[in-house]
């Protein structure tokens, strides 16, 4: 499995981002992993996606998830009902998008 990171470009700012398997092995879970739990609607769906459907995540958003994975104690095979995880991982994500989103209105991502 290829861990694939690039860099973008989004204003006058250059960004690395990681793909889903990045993001997967980080979490030692497998990219179909993080897409079911995206369908599942128990992540949020990646900040940044490209048009052909590719999920990319930043820095920001692989220290999230990880911190998260381990704080909340969640392992493989697991249920996610007896901790946090959920909810930690949509507010934590929904506080970067916006800081992003304002970033890239002003000009400054």
């Amino acid at each position: 499995m290829q861990l694939l990171q690039k860099i973008i470009t989004i204003g006058d700012s250059e960004i690395k981002v990681f793909s889903i398997a990045y993001l997967a092995a980080q979490l030692h879970r497998r990219p179909s992993a993080i897409k079911k739990w995206e369908w599942q609607k128990r992540i949020p769906k990646p900040i940044l996606r490209t048009l052909d459907g590719r999920r990319w995540y930043t820095q920001e958003e692989v220290d999230i998830y990880r911190a998260i994975v381990e704080e909340e104690n969640v392992r493989a095979g697991q249920s996610f009902a007896k901790t946090k995880f959920c909810e930690r991982i949509f507010g934590e994500i929904n506080i970067l998008r916006r800081k992003l989103e304002k970033e890239i209105q002003n000009g400054t991502a």
